[in-house]
């Protein structure tokens, strides 16, 4: 399902930038005939925007924020319920 959800969403925004095209060639006539060239222009900046963003998205190369320190995230069942039970017991002593 992944692939083919991948998929999708890879027409999804082909048919998107195709739409951007039709629409900046067809509301802003300014842009025939020498400067006919420009819609290609912006939309093929866009599509760059968006496959650099996904890109880096996917392979997780973005460093982490300034202050913010990269945690652990394979914490087990164990710690979760345990963690939510402390929680609950600091709530019950502070209502009392």
């Amino acid at each position: 399902m992944g692939t083919l959800g991948s998929l999708l969403v890879g027409f999804g925004y082909f048919f998107l930038l195709f739409g951007a095209l039709r629409f900046l060639q067809d509301q802003f006539k300014v842009l025939d005939g020498t400067l006919s060239w420009i819609p290609y222009l912006i939309v093929v900046c866009c599509a760059l925007v968006i496959a650099l963003t996904l890109w880096r998205i996917v392979s997780g190369t973005a460093a982490p924020a300034e202050g913010h320190e990269v945690r652990e995230q394979s914490a087990t069942r164990q710690q979760l319920e345990a963690s939510i039970a402390r929680c609950c017991r600091a709530r019950r002593t502070s209502m009392s």
